[in-house]
């Protein structure tokens, strides 16, 4: 975790994010999960064979909607945030989340996940740790694991925050120093969205 004191306060640090969902100020959590997730988890139900998903990490996943998502088609799914408060009712939920740190996870978990899905961490983020987030995404995943996620496409990038503006070909510059493109689907605009055309799926491979 990068303790840099000039980076805004409430990006990474744990108890700045706790007091918002001690006081249950969380805008950004929609009470579903994200429609561009279920919608690709529904095509890929309706694969002539459809592909086992494996074992999947969702960092930063708050009350863990998307967590629940994953599971109900079957992943084994993993949620991580820096809130204990978050993790606390997303476990009451029934789902599986766990207090942590993406930059400082266990070393044990190198390799072990077929799957990430990135929906709002990497926007909550400082700019100057969006590489290391890539790398900290790459290193838990199997070879060949997939990397999904949703992001907002800004008209330009931002420095103030969170949520931190990135334009979308400022993040798939970020994705390729460690990720190849899935030629199938590298991006598409997700057909029903949380922010109306603005948003746009990337899918990666290890």
């Amino acid at each position: 975790m990068n303790d840099d004191t000039t980076l805004d306060p409430n990006t990474n640090n744990g108890p700045a994010w706790n007091a918002r969902y001690l006081d249950d100020d969380i805008p950004w959590d929609k009470q579903a999960p994200c429609p561009g997730l279920v919608d690709w988890l529904a095509d890929q139900a309706e694969e002539a064979v459809p592909p086992k998903l494996g074992r999947w990490l969702v960092p930063g996943c708050g009350l863990g909607h998307d967590v629940q998502a994953l599971a109900d088609a079957g992943a084994d799914a993993l949620g991580i945030d820096l809130s204990p408060a978050a993790a606390k009712r997303a476990t009451a939920l029934g789902r599986t989340v766990l207090v942590a740190d993406l930059f400082d996870l266990p070393a044990d978990w190198a390799g072990t996940f077929d799957g990430v899905w990135e929906h709002t961490c990497f926007c909550a983020i400082h700019p100057e740790q969006r590489d290391a987030y890539v790398a900290a995404v790459h290193r838990v995943l199997k070879p060949n694991g997939s990397f999904l996620g949703i992001f907002f496409d800004a008209e330009s990038d931002g420095t103030e925050g969170p949520p931190f503006k990135a334009r979308f070909d400022t993040v798939r510059t970020h994705f390729a120093t460690r990720f190849q493109n899935v030629p199938s689907a590298p991006n598409w605009v997700p057909r029903r969205q949380h922010r109306a055309a603005a948003e746009r799926m990337l899918l990666l491979q290890r």
